[in-house]
């Protein structure tokens, strides 16, 4: 009997320390684990907050309210305030500036991390070099007169001929020279008078060629999709301008000022005229048909014309269209207010602060 009660008691103890330890084991383990999710939490908190700095950059990348500064490590934000903590972002780029190197660090109580990526700046409208094949290259008649000059010898920014060039003018149908004292000159040779074009007509202007799909509209000849350049639709025009204006309905007289970009006068008939009455502009003129140009203008690169049946007429003014491949090459440092597009290329975690 006795033991049986001694058995009975050692039992009892020894249930006792087993589930002591049980219950000290269970409770150190979830003490741990609400440590390590607590960690965890701010952890991910502090990533998220390193990504919202990180994004944030990108926005005012994007809608050029911040402009990278090349070969330099600037800060873009210290200590931004957000409701669960902070980011500090820092922001560096190559010398050409389509390139970032982008720090980004989330502080969240304890906790900080940061991530580090690199990033491809892009225009969100890609413009490439168009198909002119002349100063002026026409769906429809081109008719000179009064006093203008087409150059279709290459010019660099200054005005000057620095190469042979293309045509004078490029159309689908003819080139008619109409009163005054109106030249052509282009593949290297200097611009002549309807009276001087004995032998030159080939050389000076290519008629006649087989309609392009190039031209059946702006965004078509700029090889964009129909919706791309929707953006910078407007019925009006303000100058001077630097970038994309697309005019919806015919204009003028336009006073160009000192102008450059892409100018674009067309609707879905194809019935917007662009006229012109002085100013400089540097860039690319697309319109369904191009008005008499009345005063001084000096318009350098080129000049298209999509309308299939009424004539553009270039004339009466001092003007000169003069064809430059450095402008044509280069249409996007032209286009100032084409806004930018991010591309994210890499992405790593930098460290965790405690």
């Amino acid at each position: 009997m006795l033991n049986s009660k001694g058995s009975s008691l050692i039992f009892i103890v020894s249930m006792a320390i087993i589930l002591n330890i049980v219950f000290i084991t269970v409770y150190m383990t979830i003490t741990k684990t609400q440590k390590a999710s607590g960690e965890k939490r701010l952890q991910t908190s502090a990533i998220s907050l390193a990504e919202a700095g990180k994004e944030k950059l990108y926005g005012e990348i994007t809608q050029k309210t911040f402009t990278p500064v090349a070969l330099t490590k600037v800060t873009a934000y210290t200590d931004y305030q957000m409701s669960s903590g902070s980011f500090t972002v820092k922001c560096s780029s190559n010398a050409t500036i389509d390139t970032v190197w982008i720090e980004s660090f989330g502080n969240d109580k304890s906790s900080q991390i940061g991530i580090a990526v690199v990033a491809a700046i892009v225009p969100a409208v890609n413009i490439n070099s168009p198909p002119v094949r002349g100063a002026v290259t026409a769906r429809s008649d081109v008719k000179v007169s009064g006093n203008i000059t087409i150059d279709g010898r290459d010019h660099d920014t200054a005005f000057n001929v620095v190469d042979t060039g293309l045509f004078g003018v490029s159309t689908c149908t003819k080139l008619v020279f109409s009163s005054g004292s109106s030249q052509v000159g282009g593949n290297g040779e200097v611009p002549v008078t309807r009276s001087d074009t004995s032998g030159l007509t080939s050389t000076i202007s290519e008629q006649g060629i087989t309609p392009s799909t190039l031209l059946t509209s702006p965004e078509a000849f700029l090889g964009l999709p129909d919706s791309a350049l929707n953006e910078f639709r407007s019925s009006t025009l303000e100058t001077p301008f630097h970038g994309i204006a697309y005019i919806t309905n015919s204009i003028g007289p336009v006073h160009l000022d000192e102008s450059s970009g892409i100018l674009i006068v067309h609707n879905s008939f194809k019935t917007a005229e662009l006229t012109i009455n002085q100013g400089t502009f540097k860039g690319l003129i697309i319109a369904d048909m191009i008005g008499k140009i009345n005063g001084v203008a000096n318009i350098l690169g080129a000049v298209v014309t999509i309308s299939e049946t009424d004539v553009s007429t270039f004339g009466n003014g001092s003007a000169n269209v003069m064809y430059s491949s450095y402008v044509m090459n280069n249409l996007g440092r032209y286009c100032t207010n084409v806004k930018k597009k991010v591309t994210e290329i890499s992405w790593k975690e930098l460290r965790k602060q405690r």
